[in-house]
């Protein structure tokens, strides 16, 4: 990579252009703590770099982490478990990870130290060596079934099946967005492919979801604005679909051939699960895929014995959802279970102002800027918040998990960096 505006730059592009190498690499060798260790460092540099560049932005993120790590301290005094403040620690850490990523990003910007190109090339990089990986593990066997219990879909050697999920749907949006505007359409076309293939193989509905919503979005927000379409876009609308229509025709003809591979086995054991979770449940637990059930489990203890202190600062983390895994869900004293809808995790956990601190500060953010999502350079930006906002909402694991929370900074970085390039006029 050429014209680097300096060695900070260099330093956080290839810190970040390895998250996923990292949790791969961690899967294989599950018990020495890579992805930790890999993180850590991260969150040293790049508390240094802000130091080094941004005083504001040092003093609010100093604020954050004190505020965070007291609730992990003032929590410990309930549950009286080393293992729970060691756990609430860590969750503490990943609440603040996005945060202190889009900061990084976003000081070095303003200092002259970064560029827009670099941001997304961070992303670029994520999406051509990603896929390689999936289909190479699946491909000599290595790695773990999506759901075990029902022996569905396939996540490569990766822990987390919603994070790897989160962070495929920002590198599709990014594919896509260069297969619409890029005049190279063949090459992005593969790529497109590339990171469709594994998004379908990891067996969940929400791939499937997301993978029909981002295409159908890029067209509502550049067509119900009264844009002229363009030749290109209608390009890109018959190429995606075309793509897509002969993927489903090659799974239909696998299906009903003589030799079915274990990959049509894998995709009809998806839809068998989907249509049988769908006859025995209503819609709103289908879709939320029975984490209003956790809800219900949350709430009822968040609001026991209610208080204005419990409001503003919440229970921390370990203590609510290691009570839930206990009381609702047979498990362990040590264990915890989420309710995998980031709103109320947060909400809980941290308390109003943990709320504000997190989603508060991403709709800021969000909205800051929002009239540049007519821009091109800021559209592939838009797109992946506002999906991981509502992945975030209907399905959690974005803010409190690392890859996704790395992927939901670099995107925030991005769109905000966009948005102050356009009110100077750099962009177009």
């Amino acid at each position: 990579m050429k014209n680097w505006s300096s060695s900070f730059e260099k330093i956080m592009f290839y810190l970040l252009s390895v998250t996923i190498l990292v949790d791969f690499v961690n899967g294989i060798i599950p018990m020495l703590p890579i992805g930790e260790v890999y993180r850590t460092i991260v969150l040293l540099v790049s508390v240094i770099f802000i130091f080094k560049t941004n005083a504001s932005s040092f003093a609010f993120v100093s604020f954050v982490i004190s505020y965070l790590l007291i609730n992990s301290l003032v929590s410990f005094t309930n549950t009286l478990s080393t293992v729970g403040l060691l756990f609430d620690l860590k969750m503490a850490l990943k609440a603040i990870y996005f945060i202190i990523i889009f900061m990084v990003l976003r000081s070095l910007f303003h200092v002259g130290k970064l560029k827009l190109e670099t941001v997304r090339k961070i992303i670029i990089i994520n999406l051509y060596y990603t896929p390689v990986l999936f289909l190479m593990s699946y491909v000599l066997g290595i790695g773990k079934t999506s759901y075990e219990s029902a022996g569905v879909g396939f996540k490569g050697t990766f822990l987390s099946l919603n994070s790897i999920n989160v962070s495929m749907i920002v590198m599709f949006i990014f594919a896509i967005d260069s297969l619409f505007r890029d005049k190279n359409k063949f090459r992005w076309l593969i790529v497109t492919i590339a990171i469709l293939v594994p998004m379908i193989l990891l067996g969940t509905k929400s791939s499937w979801i997301f993978i029909i919503f981002i295409p159908l979005f890029y067209m509502l927000i550049n067509i119900n604005l009264n844009f002229r379409i363009s030749l290109s876009l209608g390009k890109f609308i018959l190429i995606y679909w075309t793509m897509l229509f002969g993927f489903l025709v090659s799974l239909f003809l696998l299906f009903n051939g003589v030799s079915v591979s274990r990959a049509a086995n894998q995709f009809e054991q998806f839809f068998t699960r989907q249509s049988f979770l769908f006859e025995n449940r209503d819609i709103l637990t289908y879709l939320l895929s029975g984490r209003n059930w956790m809800l219900e489990d949350g709430t009822q203890l968040f609001f026991n014995d209610l208080s204005i202190i419990k409001l503003l600062f919440g229970t921390g983390y370990f203590s609510l959802h290691n009570e839930m895994a206990y009381l609702f869900w047979g498990m362990g004293e040590n264990d915890v279970r989420p309710i995998e809808l980031d709103v109320f995790d947060i909400f809980y956990s941290y308390g109003t102002v943990g709320l504000c601190l997190t989603y508060g500060f991403f709709l800021y953010q969000l909205f800051r800027s929002f009239y540049s999502f007519t821009n091109k350079k800021a559209q592939p930006y838009f797109v992946a918040l506002v999906s991981l906002l509502i992945f975030s909402v209907t399905g959690g694991h974005v803010f409190l998990e690392a890859i996704s929370s790395t992927f939901l900074g670099i995107s925030l970085a991005g769109w905000y960096i966009t948005g102050k390039m356009i009110e100077e006029e750099k962009v177009q």
